[in-house]
């Protein structure tokens, strides 16, 4: 149960660059679908990786496994952490009052997904999960390029 630890230690810097800037004229669409592009490159890139990587850290210690987890985890969990608020600033922009329901579909989800995930990675395996995760954050992607967008 390592790994929700270190994932959640990175939430307040994951946040910081969603957060509130100078207004001036980016486009928060290509900003999601540049994390969406990182979270499926690196999520691919630690699916070839990491196997052949573990074995080799085995005889560490406890506090330099604890570090390399920590390492790796932290450019998923920063990217990871960027669609959600640029959506949820976008939303806010235009149509304030639904920002609650942002917030409340976002819980929902994140609960179902996260059972889900489980029961998917018990009967399929991990690497399956990992693969219909980074399937589902490009079809978002996609999503995003069929939305008009007009940079607020």
């Amino acid at each position: 149960m390592r790994v929700p630890f270190v994932h959640g230690t990175w939430k307040p810097v994951r946040a910081a660059p969603a957060g509130p800037r100078p207004r001036r004229n980016t486009n928060r669409w290509s900003a999601a679908a540049t994390a969406i592009v990182a979270i499926s490159a690196i999520s691919f890139f630690y699916l070839f990786v990491l196997p052949a990587l573990f074995p080799l850290l085995i005889p560490l210690s406890d506090p330099a496994r604890i570090g390399i987890a920590v390492l790796l985890v932290a450019p998923l969990a920063f990217a990871m952490g960027m669609p959600f608020p640029l959506g949820l600033s976008r939303i806010a922009a235009g149509a304030e009052t639904l920002v609650p329901w942002a917030w409340g579909v976002n819980a929902c989800t994140s609960v179902v997904a996260a059972v889900l995930a489980m029961v998917l990675a018990l009967h399929l395996g991990l690497t399956a999960v990992v693969v219909i995760a980074v399937l589902l954050y490009l079809c978002r992607g996609g999503c995003l390029s069929l939305i008009q967008h007009d940079p607020v």
